[in-house]
Parts: C-alpha cells; sequence; structure tokens
C-alpha cells in the first residue's frame, strides 16, 4: 500500500512539474533556433544591410542626382510604388552600396516579392526631400504600398510601424499565412542610430 502510495505521489509530481519541463525544453529550442537563424544567410544579409545603411545613407547631395529608371528592365525584381509619398523606385537584388544608390533593395535571403512570408526591401533616407525613403516616416496604418513584379501586381496595407535598434532581426519573422512587406530605412533623419519599420501586407 506505501509503495502505491509513493508512487502515486511520484506520478502526480511529474505531472505537474510536466507544463514547466515542456516550455523550458521548447523555450532552449527556440532559443537555438533563432541563434542558428541570426548565424546564417539571413542574419549574414541583415547585418550587411545595417552597414550599407550606416555607411552609405548621408548621400552627398551630387549623389543625389543619379538617375535610375523605375521600370522593370534586366537586373531588376520589381517595382515599388507609394502613391502616399510619390514613391516610385525599381528593386534590386541585394542591398548592396551600388543597388541602394539606384534604387531600393530586396533582401534576397527573405521571401520572395509577392509570395507567402516575410519580403525585406531596404532603401536609403535620402538628404533630398521626396528621394527612395526620405518621407517613409509619413506612412501610416491603413496606407498602401504597390509591388510590383514579373509574376503580377500585389498591393499591401499598412498594419505597423515602429523604430527599432539596427540589430533586432524580429523585423525579418517570417509567415507561413500571410503576405508580408517589411520596409526598411534609418532613422531619425541625418543619423544611423536606429531603424524605421514599416510593416504592410496583402489583404
Amino acid at each position: 500500500m506505501k509503495r502505491i502510495s509513493s508512487i502515486l505521489i511520484i506520478v502526480g509530481i511529474l505531472i505537474a512539474c510536466y507544463p514547466f519541463a515542456r516550455d523550458t525544453y521548447r523555450g532552449y529550442w527556440e532559443l537555438k533556433l533563432l541563434k542558428q537563424w541570426e548565424e546564417g544567410s539571413v542574419g549574414q544579409q541583415f547585418r550587411e544591410m545595417n552597414d550599407v545603411l550606416n555607411t552609405g545613407e548621408q548621400i552627398p547631395s551630387e549623389d543625389d542626382a543619379t538617375v535610375y529608371n523605375p521600370s522593370i528592365q534586366e537586373g531588376t525584381m520589381g517595382i515599388i510604388q507609394i502613391p502616399k509619398i510619390d514613391v516610385l523606385l525599381p528593386i534590386l537584388p541585394g542591398a548592396s552600396n551600388s543597388n541602394l544608390n539606384k534604387g531600393a533593395g530586396h533582401l534576397t535571403e527573405t521571401n520572395e516579392l509577392g509570395e507567402i512570408g516575410n519580403s525585406a526591401v531596404a532603401a536609403h533616407r535620402s538628404h533630398t526631400y521626396g528621394r527612395f525613403f526620405n518621407r517613409l516616416d509619413e506612412l501610416e496604418v491603413g496606407d498602401k504600398i504597390i509591388i510590383k513584379t514579373y509574376s503580377g501586381e500585389f498591393i499591401y496595407t499598412v498594419y505597423d510601424k515602429k523604430i527599432v535598434v539596427p540589430t533586432d532581426l524580429s523585423v525579418l519573422k517570417s509567415t507561413k499565412e500571410e503576405r508580408i512587406l517589411t520596409l526598411i530605412t534609418c532613422t531619425p533623419l541625418y543619423r544611423s542610430t536606429h531603424r524605421l519599420i514599416i510593416h504592410a501586407k496583402v489583404i
């Protein structure tokens, strides 16, 4: 009888501890996978993009006059159009310094433009009013962003706007249910201390 009582007590303790053990185990793997993700190709590309934004966002006036053609051409993935702030830019593959001096750059390790998941696009915060993502801070929830690619046209609606530190990789978190677009630029203007993030989705 005493043995049965002891067994029941042990079973009771195990049952009581199970939720804690389960959550601890899940937490361990979440942190492990997040660390692997941060150290992987997405994290590497995100760090490279930050380097470009940090060193190249303050474009001199003579470089600001760079001529670009906002049409889908060879080497261009698509076009981003934001009617509210009069943005019309070509989207190039990769957020290199060269690409961001010509238009917007797609972080190629994120999902393809228009696909289910999270597609990230970065651009400089030019000093010239209306140039590149200079006026991105004017966007509000409900505003529209149009992406045109070889696959078609996708209309995104802004649902979130926030300011984060440059190392915050959570803004690139993907999804298997929605088509998310994440726009990234520096803030405040003339500085590189933080990142202005605009999240939009196809509704």
